[in-house]
């Protein structure tokens, strides 16, 4: 199975992390790759990086997405991080 974490930037590198972080999570997909539309380069980190259209022709019945949204929040004179 294909792990595909959608945006390869700053929080999907974090989800990547995570994932080799805990060995027996890993282990779960045969391999990792990252889906961003708005990619700059094809490979981060090690891992290779599709558009939406790519993952869908490549990966149809084997791909597995999760998607994490991150955005921050201002808030009178705090922030908030909402992950």
């Amino acid at each position: 199975m294909v792990l595909g974490i959608y945006g390869s930037s700053g929080l999907g590198q974090e989800v990547l992390g995570l994932v080799y972080e805990n060995g027996s999570f890993s282990s779960r997909w045969d391999k990792k790759v990252f889906v961003d539309d708005s990619r700059k380069c094809s490979v981060v980190k090690g891992i290779q990086v599709y558009t939406f259209e790519e993952s869908l022709s490549n990966y149809t019945a084997n791909i597995s997405y999760h998607v994490y949204i991150s955005f921050l929040l201002s808030c009178f004179s705090c922030d908030i991080i909402l992950i």
